[in-house]
């Protein structure tokens, strides 16, 4: 109950001190520091808590990349020496871990995604560090990404509809929630300026969709027993949760440019 109570305070935090940074107000630097350190501390505990026989565990290897990943955000918010490494190592890291998901799954129509966002989180790398980049494969392989993955929410919705009846309507809101981010996604690339709604409130918008994702595949994950660590459903949702955290923290980057 603790946990959860800090866990929920940790995200309010982050998601105020992100809706401060877009609109410019005092004080955003300081709640995105303290959400940062306590993300941190609890990836840090999450090891602790689910730590696995084996030490180079991929869920343990995850959470150690995804620390010094919050980390490298916080040097580089900042200013501070070190954040270039420390980006390179969280997420190559995270990319080679995400390839091995994908390949430890590849009987499963599940297997594209992580494929997909190993990609996407390779060139993000590349966009950070003003490295030269192939054109238009950042945004080719998230937006295959991010179509992809209601479309694939919704097929098992679907499937479960006959025998899981609460768990198919989770899914199915999951993926209605990944289908209207993404619609506003492609605004923000391709229409920003479209009906003359300010970028700073669609990137708010951004903020609070990203989030209602997180929340909506933990609580997809607890809607019952049909969801348990030995089914692809168990670790694509907590893959999502993963993939969109490093969004909702790399929102914090795109706040620091506006």
């Amino acid at each position: 109950m603790i946990r959860r109570s800090i866990q929920a305070l940790v995200g309010i935090v982050l998601v105020i001190g992100l809706v401060f940074k877009f609109m410019h107000y005092p004080g955003a630097a300081a709640l995105l520091g303290s959400a940062i350190l306590g993300m941190a501390v609890l990836l840090l505990d999450r090891i602790i808590q689910h730590r696995a026989p084996k030490l180079m565990s991929r869920h343990n290897i995850s959470c150690m990349l995804g620390v010094i990943y919050l980390l490298a955000v916080a040097f580089k918010v900042f200013h501070l020496p070190g954040a270039g490494i420390m980006l390179m190592t969280s997420m190559v890291g995270l990319t080679i871990v995400l390839i091995q998901f994908a390949f430890s799954i590849r009987s499963s129509k599940y297997a594209i995604l992580p494929a997909l966002y190993s990609i996407t989180l390779l060139f993000a790398l590349f966009r950070i560090m003003r490295w030269p980049e192939i054109p238009h494969v950042l945004y080719g392989s998230y937006f295959i990404f991010a179509i992809a993955l209601p479309f694939l929410l919704f097929s098992r919705a679907q499937e479960l509809k006959k025998t899981h009846g609460p768990l198919s309507k989770n899914f199915l809101m999951l993926g209605l929630l990944t289908l209207v981010l993404l619609a506003l996604e492609i605004k923000l690339r391709v229409y920003p300026e479209a009906l003359g709604t300010p970028i700073y409130q669609l990137r708010i918008v951004q903020t609070a969709l990203v989030s209602a994702i997180i929340l909506s595949a933990q609580k997809t994950i607890q809607a019952g027993p049909a969801v348990d660590k030995k089914t692809y459903d168990y670790q694509i949702l907590r893959f999502i949760q993963g993939a969109y955290l490093i969004l909702l923290v790399m929102l914090i980057l795109v706040a620091r440019n506006h």
